[in-house]
């Protein structure tokens, strides 16, 4: 799974699509920016199972630009896919559910001021 944005262009998807087509892998794509949040272990409504049981032994592949978030109670302002994804869960998802994960990022981050919360 590649986890964008609405700052990702056409080109690029297209992209990541010929590149899965080629080497015969499946792609899915989560959009950050229309989803909000990126919890790996909320029930999804209509689903009996969470993004961590659906991607068991899969990669998830997060491409972590920046992007605009708006809200109708808030103005807009900045954010990067990254931080949306809870430390405890990116660890619990690898260690229980053997999900690997790639990060595509222009920046350098601190592993250590990283976000963490409760699973």
């Amino acid at each position: 799974m590649f986890v964008i944005s609405d700052q990702n262009t056409n080109q690029e998807i297209s992209y990541i699509q010929e590149a899965c087509g080629y080497f015969g892998l499946e792609n899915n794509f989560y959009d950050i920016s229309l989803e909000g949040n990126f919890d790996l272990f909320a029930i999804h409504p209509g689903k009996e199972s969470c993004l961590a049981q659906d991607f068991t032994n899969k990669t998830i592949c997060i491409l972590n630009n920046e992007f605009a978030l708006t809200s109708y109670l808030s103005d807009e302002f900045k954010a990067y896919p990254l931080e949306f994804l809870n430390k405890n869960q990116l660890i619990r998802a690898i260690s229980d559910f053997n999900i690997h994960f790639v990060i595509f990022s222009p920046l350098t981050h601190n592993p250590i001021g990283w976000s963490i919360g409760e699973a």
